[in-house]
């Protein structure tokens, strides 16, 4: 799991970086199977709980996901602000976004914040 640092502010560029061209403020590996499952659940929910509507413009990924199996890796970049995910799949960005509730970031903070990685600043909502 990774944090990133999405910038501040409207209309902005977000720092350079070579996760998808974000900047990765820290990472962990999540090891403990009942912690990995917590998270997978989350995002299901996240995926289940989403209403319907047009989501905000803006893709300011704070988390991402990355898993690798049988040489096939998957990274995925959510941006609860927006309630989009951008998924790549072997390094090959998928379309279109995909959309999540707001439900799995207190558990994506939990797992971020007690492997004592930084989170971005979050936005006023």
């Amino acid at each position: 799991m990774l944090s990133l640092d999405p910038g501040l502010g409207e209309g902005h560029t977000p720092p350079k970086g070579d996760y998808f061209g974000w900047k990765v403020l820290g990472k962990t590996i999540i090891e403990d199977p009942d912690t990995r499952q917590s998270v997978i659940s989350a995002v299901e929910q996240g995926f289940a709980e989403w209403g319907s509507g047009t989501p905000p413009a803006c893709f300011d990924p704070r988390h991402a996901i990355h898993a690798s199996h049988n040489k096939k890796t998957v990274d995925i970049l959510i941006c609860f602000e927006c309630t989009q995910v951008l998924v790549y799949l072997d390094d090959q960005r998928q379309e279109p976004y995909l959309p999540i509730s707001r439900s799995p970031e207190p558990v994506f903070d939990k797992v971020l914040t007690e492997a004592y990685v930084p989170l971005a600043p979050k936005p006023k909502r």
